[in-house]
């Protein structure tokens, strides 16, 4: 019930408050967001105020540069992720001419800090997501892995990744 859940959160926002003001800690109301997360199509609004300020509602959060969003979907971020992860690739691209390029360790290296380090950021939480959706990751991760030993785009997955002796 939406009428109880707000009572709570507005009884633990005062608590919160109070506690704030004995143990010399302040809150930004004003960068305070509040999300719902569930499944339904009507979008729900809960009136939580910190003060004299009113919590706003809202689709998307992002703490700690992981995106949340109202349906736990994780589409959001993995779609940060994937514009993000395209324009590393572009830098891999440049890096891997056959005429003056880095050599494959090297670029796998690079592959390994640019692409792979924020594909891994926040994994754990994302293996939840539909496997539509995390597919979009494994096709940077492969293209990335592909430009950094040169293979052409018509070789399998399992062979690029055994030879850069990367995981799935």
């Amino acid at each position: 019930n939406s009428n109880t859940i707000q009572q709570m959160l507005q009884d633990s926002t005062n608590k919160l408050e109070s506690w704030s003001k004995t143990a010399g800690f302040r809150f930004a109301s004003n960068k305070t967001s509040l999300i719902l997360i569930n499944q339904k199509r009507k979008k729900e609004n809960i009136a939580i105020k910190m003060g004299n300020h009113t919590i706003k509602n809202q689709t998307q959060v992002k703490i700690l540069g992981v995106i949340l969003d109202s349906k736990a979907s994780w589409r959001p971020y993995i779609q940060h992720i994937r514009k993000s992860c395209l324009s590393r690739i572009n830098l891999i691209k440049t890096l891997s001419h056959t005429a003056w390029g880095a050599q494959t360790q090297t670029l796998l290296k690079i592959h390994k800090t640019l692409i792979l380090s924020k594909i891994d950021y926040g994994a754990s939480l994302i293996s939840a997501a539909k496997p539509s959706h995390l597919r979009t990751l494994e096709s940077i991760h492969n293209a990335g892995i592909r430009l950094s030993i040169g293979a052409f785009r018509s070789s399998p997955i399992s062979s690029i990744l055994s030879i850069a002796g990367i995981p799935p």
